[in-house]
């Protein structure tokens, strides 16, 4: 019996399976999409949010008045909230101390609201109001102030002037602090009310 040996030459054929390089590829292409997933999945929660807000906001701004039906002189978040003025589910009240409930906005951790007279259209005369809103993350931040944009006559992020009395908001400078490296992810918001909306 004759035995034939043949030398193959060139490549060796495949017996299956993965090389490193296959398999390194197929994990970053699914770390791309879980990556996509999850940005898409919080761009939603993010408008969703500020949505939130500023319906409740707007609710806020109906029912403030009727607390404080001459000027706001005195307004504080604690008699707002004794009021049920903050009574949307956007915001919680802590009842630890029932003389003066303390307000945060419930999305983000931490976010204790202050609220305050403020004079906007007549000096000295307390004619308006300010919500404060601390602790937001960067892109609460862009969001929220894109929102309040349409009711708040002033809005400050991070101290700086966005929004100047009878102006528009300024989309440039608002980025720039909302995105704030020094403040990351723990941006804050002023925005001044008055009785009416803002002339557009």
């Amino acid at each position: 019996m004759k035995t034939t040996i043949r030398k193959v030459f060139g490549r060796r054929s495949r017996q299956g399976g993965f090389t490193l390089f296959e398999l390194i590829g197929v994990m970053a292409l699914i770390g791309i999409a879980t990556f996509a997933i999850m940005r898409a999945k919080r761009g939603a929660e993010v408008t969703t949010n500020a949505q939130a807000l500023y319906n409740s906001v707007a609710a806020v701004q109906n029912e403030a008045p009727k607390v404080y039906p001459g000027v706001f002189t005195g307004l504080t978040c604690a008699t707002l909230a004794n009021n049920s003025v903050f009574s949307s589910t956007s915001f919680r009240v802590d009842r630890t101390n029932p003389a003066t409930p303390t307000v945060f906005y419930s999305a983000e951790p931490n976010s204790q609201i202050t609220c305050a007279p403020a004079s906007v259209v007549v000096a000295g005369q307390n004619d308006g109001y300010t919500l404060t809103f601390p602790a937001l993350s960067n892109e609460m931040c862009n969001a929220v102030a894109d929102k309040l944009n349409t009711s708040a006559w002033l809005m400050t992020v991070n101290g700086t002037n966005v929004k100047a009395l009878r102006q528009e908001l300024n989309t440039d400078t608002k980025g720039a602090q909302c995105n704030a490296t020094a403040t990351n992810d723990n941006q804050t918001i002023v925005a001044t009310f008055t009785r009416s909306l803002p002339p557009q």
